[in-house]
């Protein structure tokens, strides 16, 4: 995975991680070095660009996932594949939510008062 400058739109650094194609990926509500990433390789790569490397953590699943999506808050990351997966960063612990449908997307939104 390569990042690339919104600006200059250069390459600035390389990610590796994964074996297989990257299915989505999607940044941190808190920070802009926070990142989670899926791929046909099933599994799950939370990176912290600060880092090197990168990849701060590395999750398999049985099946790829679709789609990824942290919670405003970031406390949680929603994950679409067979079923819906919540997973909580903080202690690398997820929990399945069984589905009758492949799910192929998911999103985060907050409701203001």
């Amino acid at each position: 995975m390569n990042s690339v400058s919104s600006i200059s739109g250069r390459e600035m650094r390389t990610l590796v991680g994964h074996n297989g194609r990257i299915n989505a990926i999607t940044q941190s509500n808190r920070s802009i070095y926070m990142w989670a990433s899926s791929a046909t390789d099933c599994t799950v790569t939370l990176w912290d660009t600060r880092q090197h490397p990168a990849n701060v953590l590395v999750r398999r699943f049985d099946r790829p996932t679709n789609c990824l999506c942290y919670s405003p808050n970031d406390a949680f990351i929603a994950l679409g594949s067979d079923h819906l997966y919540l997973m909580d960063p903080r202690v690398k612990e997820y929990r399945s939510l069984p589905s009758s449908s492949q799910v192929s997307w998911v999103f985060s939104f907050q409701v203001f008062k």
